[in-house]
């Protein structure tokens, strides 16, 4: 399998106000971050595909990812190739016992064609309408 991660969300930078003329009123400027991140994993030879949405990207919710990818995947040992982030390398990480980690080479961009389409097929499957920032 193939795992990696996207993050979706908005930026939200309001800065101008209507007001008549000849006030100016003061107003305060407040740039609103709301991400989600959906993680993500295919298979090559199948195209089974799993994927989940997590509100963070850190190891606490890879090894949870992992774990989700272990249980559904029980029965099989899987080989997992994966970029080098820092979620994905910390000691913190928890890896279920029929899984495996490796790691892409750090500049490969024949392998990482393939890490574009499977988040151009998380982008098509996972219903973004039905998440709530």
């Amino acid at each position: 399998m193939f795992e990696d991660e996207a993050r979706f969300g908005r930026i939200n930078s309001p800065k101008v106000c209507w007001a008549p003329k000849p006030f100016r009123p003061n107003v305060s400027r407040q740039i609103v971050r709301e991400y989600l991140h959906v993680y993500g994993a295919v298979t090559p030879k199948d195209g089974r595909h799993d994927s989940l949405v997590m509100p963070y990207a850190n190891s606490v919710a890879m090894s949870y990812f992992l774990k989700e990818v272990g249980e559904r995947y029980q029965d099989e040992y899987i080989l997992m190739f994966m970029d080098r982030a820092g979620w994905h390398t910390a000691k913190a990480l928890r890896i279920p016992e029929n899984l495996e980690i490796s790691y892409l080479p750090s500049y490969a961009p024949e392998l990482y064609r393939f890490l574009f389409l499977m988040r151009q097929t998380i982008v098509q499957t996972v219903d973004f309408t039905e998440i709530y920032f």
